[in-house]
């Protein structure tokens, strides 16, 4: 990769004295090469930034680059501006032209802005979530033509030799894969250590569970991904959709190690941990009991889908999320109850994300 030559995009972009967004994306994208400040080591990549990048706490270490993209102007308006943050009013994607334009729906529920036009049956989801699902896929809609650019050619007026990317975190409402895919020649380096994407863990038979009907599912993405060489390295639940036949769809934010480094980096498995679902039910159980008194116990194979799989979440957001209850951790990670040589340090995500600097907030 070129060293970084001439920096004719300083500053004044990334604090924010240019201040239109078309000034600020034409000046980026029409310069060669942008000024990284002084102190810089890693940078990271935040695509859906929406109103505050979850970065911020890790901006004011000072030793972070975060390249921002939020195309979405209301949104973009309301960012706080850093010295070592660069933020784009534009959406991320496979383009034949740069800057290309498309269109992004925003309906009444505005995190569900999406560049995907379908929209789900409503009528396919249990009563409880209906009302989301029409809310954020469905109604009165605005579309909105936004630029996009791609993930490549961003970077490479960004990246001078020597400067890697930790993380390239990707919200993108369905369209993960293809940000991603628009990163082009930096998915076959040692550029980017880790990928950080929401996935709809379902099979693609069920895709009308999701919100983003055309959207790829958990083991496409994955498929695609690991052509490019990166690997799971671990996932976690962040909310579910359930059908009305009792179906369930978890929505699950997924790390990606790119496996070129994943010895250098001291990637740790997250595979094992909570596969053994009767024993994890059982630890439930005994946490429910110590909590709130012994209950009749309930046959964890018996449960729905949707219930076994919150079962298992609250599980590992207690064991994970609770450092105070001390008896919760022995019984997660000691004395063999899952069968298994789990550790807290592997398998609970704040200590993991903290390390990367990810905001928990």
């Amino acid at each position: 990769m070129a060293m970084l030559r001439s920096a004719v995009c300083t500053l004044s972009l990334i604090s924010g004295t240019v201040t239109t967004e078309e000034g600020i994306l034409e000046t980026f994208m029409r310069n060669e090469y942008t000024e990284v400040p002084s102190g810089v080591k890693s940078i990271v990549v935040d695509v859906g930034a929406f109103n505050k990048t979850e970065f911020w706490e890790r901006l004011l270490l000072g030793d972070v680059l975060v390249l921002g993209f939020e195309p979405m102007p209301s949104k973009f308006a309301q960012h706080a501006r850093h010295p070592n943050l660069i933020l784009l009013p534009a959406a991320v994607g496979t383009v034949e032209t740069v800057p290309g334009v498309r269109s992004i729906y925003i309906p009444e529920y505005e995190e569900c802005a999406t560049m995907l036009p379908g929209i789900p049956d409503a009528a396919v989801f249990s009563d409880q979530h209906q009302d989301f699902i029409r809310e954020c896929s469905g109604g009165a809609r605005l579309e909105l033509r936004v630029p996009v650019v791609r993930l490549e050619d961003a970077l490479q007026k960004l990246l001078p030799e020597g400067i890697p990317i930790d993380l390239l975190k990707v919200d993108a409402q369905g369209m993960d894969l293809d940000v991603v895919l628009s990163a082009g020649s930096f998915l076959n380096s040692s550029v980017i250590k880790r990928l950080k994407l929401e996935v709809w863990n379902v099979p693609p038979k069920d895709r009308e569970l999701l919100p983003y009907p055309e959207a790829p599912v958990k083991a496409e993405i994955t498929a695609v991904l690991q052509s490019y060489g990166f690997s799971i390295e671990r996932c976690w639940m962040q909310g579910m959709l359930q059908a009305a036949d009792g179906r369930a769809a978890p929505e699950e934010d997924c790390f990606f190690v790119n496996d070129r480094l994943a010895e250098s980096i001291g990637v740790q498995s997250w595979a094992n941990c909570f596969e053994d679902r009767d024993a994890v039910f059982e630890l439930h159980h005994l946490m429910s009991s110590i909590q709130f008194g012994e209950h009749p116990r309930e046959n964890f194979r018996t449960l729905s889908e949707y219930d076994q799989l919150y079962t298992l979440d609250v599980v590992a957001k207690h064991c994970c999320g609770n450092p105070e209850i001390a008896a919760m951790q022995q019984l997660c990670w000691g004395a063999g109850v899952l069968g298994m040589n789990a550790s807290y340090e592997a398998c609970c995500m704040e200590p993991f994300l903290m390390s990367i600097g990810y905001s928990l907030a």
